[in-house]
């Protein structure tokens, strides 16, 4: 998004459009990365987490993560 921020002032729509799917991957990031930072406050050490994404170039891919705190 940054790196085609120029373009944003002549067509804003059209780069919105272009770029709406990067701001809802952002946001997921900084969320995930919230949770990652309070799970060491809980009592739970063990965890895991099921995505599923789809894009035109990679078509439908399956996210599958498991992890432990010691």
């Amino acid at each position: 998004m940054v790196s085609d921020i120029r373009s944003a002032p002549n067509n804003p729509l059209k780069w919105y459009n272009l770029h709406s799917n990067d701001t809802a991957a952002i946001s997921s990031a900084v969320s995930a990365g919230r949770q990652i930072a309070n799970s060491n406050k809980g009592s739970q050490r063990f965890g895991a987490a099921l995505s599923l994404t789809h894009t035109p170039q990679t078509g439908l891919t399956i996210h599958l993560g498991v992890g432990a705190s010691f």
